[in-house]
């Protein structure tokens, strides 16, 4: 319990020292934790301040929830500057169908090893899920403006699973509204005809495009997730680059916990 509690607070503390460019949208990474196999539990941290848990109950079903927050500070000029802020929580409900190649044969008698716990194949993945978060902008001179935000989505992906080395390529779909705008103090007319074009030409059908690779050992892998906006109509009216690209690590609490438990029965076996 005290690795989990260790790692965990590590992943927090890596990702939230980054910081990302100032959007009423960014391209997100989609569920990337690769859910293949019963019982097991995921978590992950990228940065800029990425998150994201996921936990598979049954075979071929998973549940995962992910959290995404920004917070910049930019400067337009030596009289103008800006500070936006924003997040985005998610909930998740998704299938799988892991194809292994050669895969292991479990039973009650059998000694857990690293490859079992780490096999080798392709992941179909299907998720769907719902989102909602807030985006805030502060200007210089006082003034600023206030969106509430929902997100539904669906996204299929195809990934490439072995014991050092992951890749993969997932497509996302999703609608994102914006709704309860709020104005406060003076505000240039420019961003506040961005507002109300948020508002008035809402919902946004965006589609992504995610490339994840990952490589580590055992229970912990560093990755890397580069997402794509390809509607260039909403990435002007977003203001959003169209890529990101988010780093971080990954931790399968199943195996570590399943490895400590393998290495406290050899070390009480070489006591006796």
């Amino acid at each position: 319990m005290k690795s989990i509690i260790t790692y965990t607070l590590f992943l927090f503390l890596a990702a939230s020292s980054f910081s990302c460019s100032h959007h009423y949208y960014a391209p997100n990474a989609p569920i990337m934790l690769k859910m293949s196999d019963k019982n097991e539990i995921k978590v992950s941290a990228a940065a800029p301040g990425s998150f994201q848990a996921g936990y598979s109950p049954l075979n071929n079903l998973a549940v995962a929830a992910t959290f995404f927050s920004i917070h910049q500070t930019t400067s337009e000029n030596s009289s103008s500057s800006k500070e936006g802020k924003g997040h985005l929580g998610i909930g998740a409900i998704g299938v799988y169908k892991f194809f292994e190649k050669n895969p292991s044969k479990n039973s009650e008698t059998e000694t857990t090893t690293t490859s079992d716990l780490s096999p080798l194949g392709i992941l179909l993945d299907l998720y769907g899920g719902y989102g909602f978060g807030k985006v805030e902008n502060s200007f210089s001179n006082g003034g600023g403006s206030h969106l509430d935000m929902q997100q539904i989505f669906a996204q299929a992906g195809v990934h490439f699973k072995s014991k050092y080395f992951d890749a993969g390529l997932v497509v996302k779909q999703s609608i994102l509204n914006y709704h309860n705008a709020l104005l406060t103090g003076e505000i240039e007319l420019f961003e506040e005809d961005r507002v109300r074009q948020l508002l008035d030409e809402g919902p946004f059908n965006n589609t992504e495009i995610s490339l994840h690779a990952a490589a580590g050992v055992n229970y912990l892998k560093a990755f890397w997730n580069l997402n794509v906006l390809l509607s260039n109509v909403n990435r002007e009216i977003l203001d959003s680059d169209p890529v990101d690209l988010n780093i971080g690590i990954m931790v399968e609490l199943n195996e570590m916990l399943s490895l400590g438990k393998g290495s406290k029965k050899r070390s009480k076996r070489s006591k006796l």
